[in-house]
């Protein structure tokens, strides 16, 4: 009886039609074709009509004898100011999202942001190697959200911009405890 299912399958198998595979659709040889990146896709386009074309450019031989060097009042009033040319690093102990450990680099951040003039503050969360990846995401987001939120709370209205890096973009290794300390951690850049 099995051997009778065999051959009753075998034959079915045989008699499928196979499905027809498409040709392979060629473009008219009467044009210029281009690859455009349109509509978050990458596409074939006619070269001039759909393809977004190049803007003219012109060339400066020289620089002008007087240049404008009208400034605003604003941009004098903040030259001098320096930025921080590094990040601010913000460490977090395992599992946490509240800097009990980094509160000295948030107020280290506070006097920064309150001396300084900046457009935007961008707020990074890390993690370490330990746990699965929704849950580093989840955790890296929830520190960055604690430190925007501490600052809020202390009167930095600033835009802010907050990215989750779990399991992302090391500063140590995550082999030793020491490693892993150093990984859990928001990066403020400002």
């Amino acid at each position: 009886m099995k051997l009778r299912h065999w051959i009753l399958l075998a034959l079915t198998g045989c008699a499928t039609p196979d499905t027809p595979i498409e040709p392979w659709t060629e473009l008219p040889a009467k044009r210029n074709y281009g690859i455009a990146w349109m509509n978050e896709y990458w596409r074939i386009c006619d070269a001039g009509d759909t393809c977004f074309n190049p803007t003219p450019k012109t060339r400066v031989n020289s620089l002008p004898a007087h240049p404008n060097s009208t400034v605003s009042i604003d941009n004098q009033k903040h030259s001098n100011r320096l930025r921080p040319a590094s990040p601010v690093i913000v460490n977090f102990s395992f599992g946490q999202s509240n800097p009990k450990t980094g509160m000295n680099q948030l107020e280290e951040i506070l006097k920064l942001l309150q001396q300084q003039y900046t457009n935007m503050i961008r707020i990074e969360g890390y993690t370490d190697s330990t746990g699965s990846l929704q849950y580093n995401k989840w955790l890296a987001r929830s520190r960055a959200e604690s430190v925007a939120a501490w600052l809020k709370s202390r009167g930095i209205h600033h835009p802010v911009t907050i990215e989750a890096r779990g399991k992302c973009c090391y500063k140590a290794s995550n082999d030793t405890e020491a490693g892993r300390a150093m990984n859990r951690r928001v990066e403020v850049h400002f």
